[in-house]
């Protein structure tokens, strides 16, 4: 081969090599910005299984999402997605703000669980929007972090349209030990960040977390007396001495689920 051939083809190998390093390195950012800020924006167990975003279009797909519950509630997943589609400009990420064209979520798996106090959605939506107000609340709107998380902190994306759809909630009442499932209509929301220059991660997730809160809640409060009738008539059925017990029960649980 001619030694002026020899030259393009070696800078193609290493244009090619530095593509794939550079698609590499992408995922690998979004996975580890995922499973590092989301534990500390939720105040729970949170990861990313594999991001695998296409370094030319932007476009790809996020698998095994998985958003734990709050200490004081019950050791089943708050939120769990099989895959979520996204659309990211790839050029941003590693700007201060990340722009996300589009993002889909099909299919996720809500489970919706209250005790005495709250639920594990209001929990950690105001673990999240505590976040949210410090940093509104710090000079020149920053958060207040930690050296190894300013950085991160700093970042703020756009969202210009996420979509929720075909959600399963499941209602769980461990006091009453029932369990409800329930279809949630779409959530739609766009323009996030647009407003200005992008929303910081917590202000971005607790905006999704009121519109998803909500959905519940709006979405079960009409099934919430049903199981509670249920079980009413189920400790009846026990004999006379369960009567006051179930009664007892019947009210302190629509007391509590129609705040």
């Amino acid at each position: 081969m001619k030694k002026w051939l020899i030259v393009p083809a070696v800078l193609v190998v290493i244009i090619a090599a530095a593509a794939v390093a550079l698609l590499v390195s992408l995922n690998s950012v979004i996975e580890k910005g995922v499973n590092t800020i989301g534990p500390e924006l939720t105040g729970t167990a949170v990861h990313l299984e594999k991001a695998d975003v296409s370094l030319f279009s932007g476009k790809g797909v996020f698998s095994g999402f998985t958003v734990g519950n709050p200490e004081g509630f019950s050791k089943s997943s708050a939120v769990s997605v099989g895959a979520v589609s996204v659309a990211v400009e790839p050029a941003t990420v590693l700007e201060d703000t990340i722009i996300i064209p589009r993002i889909e979520i099909d299919h996720p798996a809500i489970l919706y669980e209250l005790n005495k106090e709250s639920s594990n959605i209001e929990t950690i939506l105001k673990h999240v929007q505590s976040l949210a107000d410090k940093e509104k609340a710090a000079p020149g709107g920053g958060q207040q972090a930690a050296p190894e998380t300013a950085d991160k902190s700093r970042k703020k994306v756009i969202i210009d349209e996420l979509i929720i759809r075909d959600a399963q909630a499941t209602l769980l009442i461990p006091l009453l030990q029932l369990s409800v499932s329930v279809p949630l209509p779409e959530i739609r929301l766009t323009g996030i960040g647009r407003e200005g220059a992008g929303l910081s991660f917590a202000q971005t997730a607790a905006l999704v977390l009121k519109e998803t809160l909500r959905s519940l809640e709006a979405s079960t409060v009409k099934l919430r007396e049903v199981p509670l009738k249920d079980a009413k008539d189920a400790l009846l059925r026990q004999g006379r001495n369960t009567e006051e017990k179930a009664r007892n029960l019947l009210k302190e649980g629509l007391n509590f689920l129609k705040r």
